[in-house]
């Protein structure tokens, strides 16, 4: 919504911008509800979309990229946690892929190659981007549409159209996979009790866990209009499985990332956990619940 207001302001205050996200979070739920290839295709059609202006800002803007714009970047009183975590948020999400795995031809074959390629082309892309921006847009921590800007440097106002339009399309295709990977997690917590057995369901004609769905943009229709962010991490050792892939380490390394993740948590004022504090004691009735409707290990 704030790159649509580059190009139509009155488009993201007030009612319009909760008519706005309301019609945009409704088609992606249709989307997914309809069937895993329509929303599939849907996604890569915006991955490319998105990819060429991103493709177009990094070819032109690397030869205009100056240093004494790069000087103008630094920051008198440095946050380098706030830092760690925006880091975490652009790089997180690759692992989105495996929660529809169940549902794919072969993910053993394909699921790991395809999330070490991924990274490694967003990785890169970021990192262009990146310095692009800071190469060609001063003080670019300090607008709200960075890319905007820097295509406008490079472009001139057809410059700030197009990275608002791609800007746009870039988030409706985040916002189209993790509509299409998270109900998942919801769907299989309801098929083992944990959550209300109609989360269960599936359509019975799209074959889609469509209560699920429309639960999930629900919710984040109202985080989102509530312009806050919630997470929901989901611990589990399930028995008698044998696992698809085995990481040498695999513990050791879980207690760093653990680790991490509460110091990053510790990192958090209270203006910004109690969302997840409020999700976790919401969900606790449930887990609990579930150990005792559903006996032996989970």
């Amino acid at each position: 919504v704030l790159y649509l207001g580059e190009l139509w302001p009155e488009l993201a205050i007030g009612a319009p911008r909760a008519i706005v996200m309301t019609a945009l979070v409704a088609t992606i739920a249709l989307t997914n509800v309809v069937g895993v290839r329509s929303a599939t295709w849907s996604i890569d059609a915006f991955t490319i979309a998105k990819l060429v202006p991103l493709a177009l800002l990094i070819v032109l803007g690397l030869p205009q990229v100056d240093g004494e714009v790069i000087a103008t970047q630094a920051v008198a009183d440095p946050d380098w946690t706030q830092a760690v975590l925006v880091m975490m948020f652009a790089f997180g999400g690759f692992e989105s892929a495996l929660l529809p795995a169940g549902e794919m031809r072969d993910p053993k074959r394909d699921i790991g190659f395809a999330l070490l390629v991924g990274l490694a082309v967003i990785a890169t892309v970021y990192l262009l981007v990146q310095l692009v921006v800071i190469g060609t847009v001063a003080h670019a921590g300090e607008t709200k549409a960075p890319l905007a800007q820097a295509l406008g440097v490079l472009l001139g106002p057809p410059g700030v159209i197009l990275a608002s339009v791609a800007a746009m399309v870039s988030v409706y295709g985040w916002t189209t996979g993790a509509t299409l990977a998270q109900p998942r997690v919801i769907h299989a917590m309801a098929e083992r009790g944990e959550l209300p057995a109609p989360l269960a369901r599936v359509h019975p004609r799209f074959r889609t866990p469509h209560w699920a769905i429309v639960v999930f943009a629900v919710i984040a229709l109202g985080l989102a209009l509530a312009g806050s962010f919630a997470a929901l991490i989901v611990l589990r050792r399930r028995a008698g499985e044998a696992p698809g892939f085995h990481l040498p380490a695999g513990p050791f390394i879980a207690l760093l990332a653990m680790g991490f993740c509460a110091w990053l948590l510790s990192t958090r004022s209270f203006e910004q956990l109690w969302i997840l504090l409020a999700l976790i004691a919401a969900g606790l009735p449930f887990y609990l619940l579930s150990r005792r409707s559903t006996p032996g290990p989970r």
